[in-house]
């Protein structure tokens, strides 16, 4: 067995992601209503939309987190050996 491309690899990945999604949509519509959420019956293009959204602001989290840790590397770093 040959060890995959990058791009093979990710197109692996891009498909094994796929399958999930397009069976949940194939038994429910974007507009059908879940329920059991403490704010009532909510429709699934809003759940993927709210999981989008924290997923972005986890994201976001990450960067901060990894720029002040980069920051404080740099300051702990001798001059010579920080590269701007």
């Amino acid at each position: 067995m040959t060890t995959p491309t990058p791009s093979q690899a990710f197109s692996r990945h891009i498909a094994k992601r796929a399958r999930p999604r397009g069976w949940l949509l194939r038994i429910w519509g974007w507009d059908d209503l879940l329920l059991g959420n403490r704010r009532g019956p909510l429709p699934l293009r809003w759940v993927y939309r709210h999981m989008l959204r924290e997923l972005a602001q986890h994201c976001g989290h990450a960067d901060i987190l990894r720029e002040q840790i980069l920051g404080e590397c740099e300051r702990a770093l001798p001059p010579r050996l920080v590269t701007s």
